[in-house]
């Protein structure tokens, strides 16, 4: 046994649930990208406050999550900081994450704090829809993609699309042309900007202020 791995014994209860082998950690730490993926539609659970508390409710908690984010990124950019999640969340990291760029659950959360600020509902929740549940089909659907263009696939577009098109037309005051302006120019957006969980929302809820109801 490594000197610096205790024995099972010693480990502390909820050390072993996160850490140890089989633990919260290590499922992540196997999943790599797909556990990234897991965490990104996790935040669709958000939603949930949506008929708890309506979209006051929703809004308090993004920005829960926002700060939530913001405390993190600042202690992940203390030289403690950034080695203790090298160490144990290296495998979560993009390249750039690792060497101290802003994470991508930071974009994200920083994207959906300002739609539910500045935008109105339904502008709002189609940039949130479009960001947690078409984007993840769409990075599904690529991995199995072989027609390529720029960075994605032709694909991961199509089902972002396809998912794009049944959830915006959920929401109040969807049109055939208000859904197929926002989902069609953001599923172009996502190949052309390089942090598309900020800009693919944002876009989103602008177009959908924008094209007529």
């Amino acid at each position: 046994m490594p000197a610096d791995r205790p024995a099972r014994g010693e480990v502390p209860p909820l050390t072993r649930l996160l850490w140890w082998k089989g633990g919260l950690m290590g499922v992540l730490h196997r999943g790599g990208m797909l556990s990234r993926k897991a965490i990104h539609l996790g935040s669709g659970l958000m939603l949930l406050a949506l008929p708890l508390w309506g979209f006051a409710g929703f809004q308090r908690l993004v920005w829960l999550a926002f700060g939530v984010a913001v405390v993190v990124e600042g202690f992940r950019h203390t030289p403690r900081g950034r080695m203790l999640f090298n160490r144990y969340l290296g495998p979560l990291l993009k390249g750039k994450e690792r060497d101290g760029a802003l994470t991508d659950a930071f974009w994200h959360l920083l994207a959906s704090a300002v739609l539910v600020t500045l935008f109105p509902p339904e502008a709002a929740l189609a940039g949130f829809l479009l960001l947690v549940f078409a984007d993840s089909a769409a990075w599904w659907a690529g991995q199995r993609g072989t027609v390529r263009i720029r960075k994605k696939t032709l694909e991961g577009s199509l089902a972002f699309v396809g998912t794009g098109v049944l959830l915006l037309s959920l929401l109040p005051g969807a049109t055939p042309l208000r859904i197929g302006g926002v989902v069609m120019v953001t599923a172009l957006v996502e190949h052309f900007v390089e942090r598309d969980n900020l800009w693919v929302p944002l876009v989103a809820g602008a177009l959908w202020v924008l094209v007529p109801g």
